[in-house]
């Protein structure tokens, strides 16, 4: 074992051996004599201890000040706007389709069928590319 592969299983696995794979947790066995190596793991040793000493203050309503501190992105929005999760609210997927349809019957009254009636210069004018050269002259 060198100290890089030490280095390793201390930032991965803490200095607690036991924690280590079993193939490590036995390689250090074989080499616990090597000073480096040693210094290494008391360095580390120290600083768990430290850590596992320090007391940390815990809100119990942590979760809910992260969630109230999240803003919900627009698709999210018109999701829960169209998709509601109380039957109080269905009138707003009932409104989203009723307006599609307004503007799909606005649209549709605006549309004017084709005159058939009126003689089209574009129309014929397209026709006379179809015809032979002989019926054009004729």
């Amino acid at each position: 074992m060198n100290n890089n592969r030490l280095k390793r299983l201390l930032a991965t696995y803490g200095s607690h051996i036991e924690n280590w794979p079993e193939c490590d947790q036995n390689l250090f066995s074989e080499i616990k004599e090597d000073t480096q190596l040693k210094a290494e793991l008391t360095d580390a040793q120290f600083i768990d201890f430290q850590l596992d000493t320090l007391i940390v203050k815990s809100n119990p309503n942590l979760e809910q000040l992260i969630l109230d501190n999240i803003r919900p992105q627009p698709i999210d929005l018109c999701y829960q706007w169209l998709f509601p999760n109380s039957w109080k609210l269905v009138w707003q997927p009932a409104m989203a389709a009723m307006l599609i349809i307004l503007l799909g019957f606005g649209i549709g009254m605006e549309v004017k069928e084709p005159d058939t009636t009126v003689n089209n210069w574009e129309d014929q004018l397209y026709w006379v590319g179809f015809s032979t050269e002989d019926d054009f002259y004729e």
